[in-house]
């Protein structure tokens, strides 16, 4: 196990301060409205597994990928419980090896803004590309940095170097993918500081040019 490995573990020695114990509600309002249909998905940095266990209960042939081993183990006992078999794998979401695609939908929440500088988030990009087709549907939630304030959410600055706004979001995806921006939540859900603003993104991966 990796550096990164032995360090998001240590979160999941506990209860992690991110887990909600649930699924993300704007992904139980895509799913319950129709916007988001049974498909083959891929949940990136999927923690503790619960918007796997969720999507796999909705009919979803779902994988979830984390680079905590404990995390991974939580997930699959919590799957077991709930009575749902989806695919759990330990994994390097910014070099991701054993895993094919396509995939019809790429689910993050919160895994993007946790990476550190521009090698990891890069890597990160190529393997959400190499793992979807025209067409596929990305979900991405994450902790972009206040306008008004001159740094990004304390927690995962001190973390990892956090440094995320909503021109890099647009700047490594509008390129690929047709970005639709979703109504912000409520202020203070699962969120670290208040100098961080909870987007919410739902994308599709344009078609290719002829």
């Amino acid at each position: 196990m990796g550096l990164w490995g032995r360090l998001w573990n240590l979160f999941y020695l506990w209860k992690a301060p991110w887990d909600i114990e649930g699924p993300h509600p704007e992904l139980v309002r895509l799913v319950e409205s129709g916007r988001l249909g049974p498909c083959r998905a891929i949940d990136m940095g999927c923690g503790a597994g619960d918007n796997v266990i969720y999507l796999a209960q909705q009919g979803f042939e779902v994988t979830g990928v984390d680079i905590s081993p404990l995390a991974i183990s939580k997930a699959r006992r919590k799957a077991q419980a709930a009575g749902v078999s989806p695919t759990f794998l330990v994994g390097d979401v910014t070099n991701l090896t054993g895993v094919k695609g396509p995939f019809d939908l790429v689910v993050d929440n919160g895994c993007l803004h946790s990476l550190v500088g521009n090698p990891a988030r890069d890597g990160y990009v190529w393997t959400v590309l190499r793992l979807i087709r025209p067409g596929s549907r990305y979900f991405l939630r994450c902790f972009v940095r206040d306008p008004r304030q001159r740094f990004g959410c304390w927690f995962f600055r001190g973390l990892s170097g956090l440094d995320l706004t909503k021109s890099e979001v647009e700047r490594r995806f509008g390129g690929e993918f047709d970005i639709e921006h979703l109504e912000p939540l409520p202020p203070g859900l699962n969120s670290f500081s208040p100098l961080a603003i909870d987007a919410v993104y739902l994308m599709m991966r344009k078609e290719l040019k002829a």
